[in-house]
């Protein structure tokens, strides 16, 4: 794109973009000033690395582009490597770089001539997993949730790291499986290379350069030949032991006892270090000795070697069959061909289908990563685009003005709701105000809009619509975008639906917090905004993952369905918005998706529930299991649709790499795998989807 100077400038499209240059720098003080642009507060900001290390951070301008500057410190002088790299969403803009040092050194890198993308070879800091027992594996980055709660440092943004791994199917009665983890994080120039073996409950590290092995057991008792020992853990090295909370332990050479549990730390040469929480009287071999509480260093008569005892302990071990990965249990397309796929260039986020003109023709609105809604119709041809400040997270359709045709509502991280025209025109836009509560403005974003929904909550023929932002507020705006009210709860309403569960013909506003929260409640609000009902569902730390309404008694008896992080679905009977719980049943894991389907045509709904273990549920009206189905992978949405025989319906399960049809009975009756990345999906005569690398597309049925 154009530089300020009218050459072009580099802008950051992925959280992993790097700009990086070679630089001869003395040693001594310098500066680094950067030229770059944002466009909304979630993405004007950089990081600045010096061979790997992190230097500082720079803040740029949200309308132009302009410097920023930090001052850092070279203590060798030399051949250095410097990085620009992004500390927060993507769509931020570099120009140049400016450097200025000792003895008036300085000179200038254009950014569109530095190589692009990490180096090659290992950074120092590279974090290495091994895992055994788990058949995937996947990092999560978590900045809105856990790492709130920390406050800012200077080398990161507060982020949590979440490992997340799974393993699924059928289990035996008796049957035990664990998952163990082996984290490394490489030194300059070096990498460490592990073998990670499991041996029932306990596991086996080889170092790949020394040939070293430790072996790691919880709870061992007598299961290791050659040792007996309570201890809660244990690690068994070639020239020593640790124990975890342990009164007894004989193994080899070593005996143990002591009057109260300790955690211990000996070699073969009888040095050692213990940890009591009380004190106690410690026995090894025949000399003992009295404890305080807290840290003590030790000796002991010495050991003699460990490494022959660690060889025969690990030669009386059989290893346990490593669980095969997993494969899908549907291939191939059957029953639910491509009837189309564009690209939009960015990648696709959200995804609604609606006639808006009223003459019978589909439109398929995207909203992407680089701030476009897109208009296509419905053979996946552009017809517009509209462009906000910063990406797109939510759209729909609604009928504003009640003349039967239908606008676009659009909710950007640039803070702003927008209500566009059919033909891509801006009729309103409000904005969202960012926290002015100095306590909880750590854990608040900027105001970004994460979820919109419309619908007629007053009654009088017109939509209004209601937002999730990340100022901890849900929003409801009349027909010319004016606020009618705020509701504010701990974290981002992003579970959000509307229904008229008062039956007087006006949709009550129905959501919880997904994110950024420690509550799962679930609230009832009328059209002035005063809460009816609701439930808290899971306690701390909880979040409201999933919701939906399932009419579980027929016709006319809307439930609540709720799913949180906890792994709990809850169902609540409604009075008139008030919600009394009917039951509550526990998933495989996190629940991701509900619905509620008509299986049978009689107007009485079962709950269909997706999972993060991969798994799709159905419940009935009194909460029992009828069937769950693996569907290959962790469950985005779940949409009922017609299944062509008279009222009764089907569910469709979409993950990020299929799409696939149960029938009543929960085996699958049409499907299409090998997507990649699919990030949302809606139904309108047709499954549609997005995906990450930016397709739209649309699927016959």
């Amino acid at each position: 794109m154009e530089g300020a100077s009218g050459g072009r400038a580099v802008e950051y499209l992925t959280t992993a973009g790097m700009v990086r240059w070679p630089v001869t720098l003395a040693a001594g003080e310098w500066t680094l000033t950067v030229a770059g642009r944002g466009s909304h507060p979630g993405n004007d900001s950089f990081f600045a690395d010096l061979d790997g290390e992190r230097i500082g951070e720079l803040h740029v301008s949200q309308t132009g582009l302009g410097p920023n500057s930090l001052v850092f410190t070279v203590a060798d002088g030399g051949e250095h490597e410097l990085a620009v790299t992004l500390r927060e969403a993507p769509g931020t803009v570099l120009d140049r770089m400016e450097l200025a040092g000792p003895n008036g050194a300085a000179f200038t890198i254009e950014a569109e001539e530095a190589p692009l993308g990490p180096p090659e070879g290992l950074r120092a800091d590279a974090l290495t997993i091994a895992s055994a027992g788990a058949q995937s594996l996947s990092m999560v980055r978590d900045s809105d949730n856990f790492g709130k709660w920390w406050t800012d440092y200077p080398y990161a943004e507060p982020i949590v790291n979440i490992l997340q791994q799974q393993t699924s199917g059928v289990m035996q009665a008796g049957e035990i499986r664990s998952f163990a983890n082996l984290l490394s994080v490489s030194g300059t120039g070096s990498e460490r290379n592990y073998d990670f073996e499991r041996y029932e409950n306990a596991w086996a590290i080889r170092d790949g350069e020394t040939g070293e092995v430790t072996l790691f057991a919880l709870r061992p008792g007598e299961s290791l030949a050659g040792l007996e020992t309570d201890a809660a853990a244990v690690a068994l090295g070639p020239n020593r032991i640790v124990a975890r909370d342990v009164t007894r332990l004989n193994y080899g050479p070593i005996s143990l006892r002591s009057d109260a549990p300790v955690s211990i730390e000996l070699d073969e040469g009888g040095s050692g270090v213990a940890v009591a929480q009380q004190p106690t009287r410690i026995t090894i071999g025949d000399r003992a000795q009295q404890l305080p509480p807290g840290r003590t260093e030790f000796t002991s008569a010495a050991a003699g070697p460990l490494a022959t005892q660690l060889q025969a302990t690990i030669a009386a071990l059989r290893p346990t069959e490593r669980l095969a990965a997993r494969e899908m249990p549907f291939t191939g397309t059957q029953g639910v061909p491509v009837r189309w796929e564009a690209q939009t260039g960015s990648p696709a986020l959200t995804v609604a289908v609606g006639d808006l003109a009223g003459d019978g023709k589909r439109r398929v609105i995207v909203g992407c990563e680089d701030g476009r809604v897109r208009l296509l119709d419905d053979a996946g041809t552009a017809l517009w685009e509209f462009e906000a400040r910063g990406k797109i997270n939510s759209v729909c359709t609604a009928d504003m003005d009640g003349d039967g045709l239908r606008e676009i509502i659009a909710g950007s991280d640039d803070r702003n709701c927008y209500c566009l025209g059919r033909d891509g025109k801006v009729l309103w836009s409000y904005e969202g105000a960012a926290t002015d509560n100095p306590y909880w403005r750590r854990y608040w974003k900027a105001g970004e809009v994460e979820k919109v929904i419309a619908a007629d909550i007053d009654g009088d023929g017109r939509d209004e619509v209601a937002f999730g932002a990340a100022n901890m507020n849900l929003h409801a705006l009349d027909q010319d975008g004016s606020l009618l009210w705020r509701y504010s709860k701990y974290g981002v309403i992003t579970s959000l639906i509307a229904h008229d569960l008062t039956g007087d013909g006006r949709m009550e506003v129905i959501g919880g917090p997904a994110k950024i929260t420690c509550i799962s409640e679930v609230s009832v609000l009328d059209a002035e905004g005063t809460k009816l009902g609701g439930h808290g569902n899971d306690g701390w730390a909880s979040a409201l993952t999933a919701l939906a309404i399932a009419e579980l008694d027929g016709p006319g008896s809307p439930a609540v369905i709720c799913g949180t992080n906890f792994n709990n679905v809850f169902a609540h009977d409604n009075n008139g918005g008030q919600l009394t719980n009917r039951w509550q049943v526990p998933l495989g894991d996190v629940v991701t998706a509900l619905c509620g389907v008509d299986f049978a045509g009689d107007g009485r709904d079962l709950v269909v529930a997706g999972s993060g273990s991969e798994y799709v549920y159905c419940l009935a009206a009194d909460g029992s299991m009828q069937w769950a189905t693996p569907v290959g992978g962790p469950v985005l949405r779940l949409l009922a649709v017609p299944s062509g025989e008279g009222a009764a319906e089907r569910v469709i399960a979409v993950t990020d790499s299929a799409a696939v049809e149960l029938g009543a009975d929960g085996r699958a009756v049409a499907w299409l795998t090998g997507l990649s990345g699919v990030t949302d999906a809606t139904w309108a005569d047709g499954l549609y989807l997005c995906t990450n690398s930016g397709s739209v597309i649309a699927l016959e049925r």
